[in-house]
């Protein structure tokens, strides 16, 4: 389980700063109105690539990740945004951060990291109901829904990655010797079990 996950929610808001058509800015505050996390959203069409900063005072205390998971169900639900990106994130910690908001990486690398709108491909059958099968607005529909499609298989392909890491994680551990390296492979199944299980519920095919 995440740090975000011990967050008392009663004590943090999502607020929307500021937004356009291409724009869109949201706070994370705590209770008192301090900024934890500043988020801004650039929109295009259904897409939206987001970038954020955590005040230096509130970092490494999962302030990040549970903004984003925030912003990520705001966005789905009430500005129907089909897939969201990160791109070049810096460093192991903003990996963690956006796996930890269910963000994935199509092609395992860190410059790209993504997530789907569990409703996506309904919302586009949908749309494409009601356009007509030989015009332009049905063949762009139809390139979006097979990227969705695309994505959806990608995502699947990350999580059985992460399993088999995650096993494989589990056996080092077993036979480590040394602390510091015990200690960080147990950080990392942990980062593992908790995206790969969010709600605690263990896996059928965990043997352990």
């Amino acid at each position: 389980m995440g740090d975000f996950m011990k967050i008392d929610m009663n004590n943090v808001k999502l607020e929307l700063v500021e937004s356009d058509d291409e724009l869109s800015e949201y706070k994370l505050k705590n209770k008192d109105g301090k900024i934890l996390t500043s988020f801004s959203v650039e929109w295009n069409k259904t897409n939206a690539l987001i970038s954020y900063e955590t005040s230096e005072d509130c970092r490494n205390q999962g302030y990040a990740s549970l903004g984003l998971n925030m912003l990520k169900q705001e966005l789905f639900s009430t500005k129907h945004a089909l897939t969201l990106e990160l791109i070049n994130l810096s460093n192991d910690y903003s990996r963690k951060v956006a796996e930890n908001a269910g963000f994935f990486s199509p092609s395992g690398s860190i410059d790209y990291y993504v997530t789907i709108n569990p409703a996506a491909e309904e919302i586009i059958e949908s749309q494409l109901l009601r356009v007509q099968a030989d015009s332009t607005s049905y063949t762009r529909l139809q390139k979006l829904l097979n990227r969705i499609r695309s994505l959806k298989k990608a995502q699947k392909n990350d999580k059985l990655k992460k399993q088999e890491k995650l096993e494989a994680l589990r056996r080092d551990i077993e036979i480590a010797d040394n602390e510091d390296y015990k200690e960080g492979l147990m950080r990392e199944i942990t980062h593992l079990e908790g995206i790969l299980n969010p709600d605690g519920n263990r896996d059928d095919n965990d043997e352990r």
